[in-house]
């Protein structure tokens, strides 16, 4: 009775894991395929496929083969790069409810084409969606009895092995020996007028651990000579430097009392209102001087 029992319970195991994988991918196959064929007409094409989505291997690899035989159905034949007319790269993404799948089309010219289909996800697909969740775990990495104004790891493995810490008058060294923070060096930070009372300040890794401290009209740069070194100087661009998402305006030579803020881009003949944030500590000048209203 017993061995007959678990007997079952494989068998069911075994029909559930191959249910998940029991998709006919048919369908949007053949209407990508059609979709395809229109633009590329007989042809000789590379297909290369990026799964973006929770598919699995399995399921990719039966979508390849079923969206192969779906384009030689219509005239368009898979070859290798080297004897293709045209690259075919299909990408496979979600979202809640379906499945997207986007085929780009790149011709020799240089010109390319884009096509895409949806087909909705299963409900095996959307639990299983749902279950690789994300967490975030807070970790503390370090803590002073002085006012810290940043802090940025310079290497780290599984956990960070060398940090630099910013505080108001250096930038502190710090090694992990042995399960515990040595400090390494110690920089001291050179300025000629006094701190606002509401004193900020960055750290910004620069290619090959070199760090560019930025403070309240003060530029300082690490360097190697032969040791570790801070050079500071008075500085005039009040603490304006570039990132990916736009200008930092965040320092400024003498305190001011107005909050932080995170401002749009004013508009101006070559940016629009629709351009991509500027993230501004300071923006309260600029946005009154401008007469921009929201």
């Amino acid at each position: 009775m017993l061995k007959s029992l678990l007997s079952l319970l494989i068998v069911l195991c075994f029909c559930w894991t191959s249910a998940s994988y029991a998709t006919d991918w048919t369908a949007p196959a053949r209407e990508l395929a059609r979709k395809i064929a229109a633009i590329t007409g007989p042809a000789a094409v590379a297909i290369n496929l990026v799964n973006r989505s929770s598919l699995a291997k399995e399921e990719i690899d039966q979508i390849d083969r079923d969206l192969r035989l779906q384009v030689e159905a219509v005239g368009v034949h898979a070859v290798k790069p080297d004897q293709a007319a045209m690259d075919l790269e299909i990408s496979f993404s979600e979202n809640l409810q379906n499945y997207v799948w986007v085929a780009e089309i790149h011709r020799s010219t240089g010109s390319f084409s884009v096509v895409l289909v949806s087909t909705p996800r299963s409900d095996t697909a959307r639990i299983a969606g749902e279950s690789a969740s994300m967490t975030i775990r807070k970790t503390r990495v370090w803590s002073q009895a002085e006012r810290i104004l940043d802090l940025v790891v310079l290497e780290e493995s599984a956990i960070p092995l060398r940090l630099a810490v910013l505080n108001p008058e250096s930038v502190t060294l710090y090694k992990l020996v042995n399960g515990s923070w040595q400090q390494e060096q110690l920089l001291p930070i050179t300025h000629s007028k006094t701190w606002p009372r509401d004193l900020r300040g960055r750290l910004i890794l620069r290619e090959g651990h070199f760090l560019d401290v930025y403070l309240p009209g003060v530029l300082c740069q690490t360097s190697v000579s032969p040791s570790m070194n801070l050079a500071c100087r008075d500085s005039d661009d009040h603490g304006r430097f570039r990132l990916n998402l736009g200008s930092v305006d965040f320092l400024r030579p003498a305190g001011i009392s107005s909050p932080g803020c995170l401002c749009p881009p004013l508009e101006s003949k070559h940016q629009s209102r629709n351009s991509i944030p500027q993230l501004l500590y300071w923006c309260t000048d600029r946005l009154r001087s401008s007469g921009y209203s929201p």
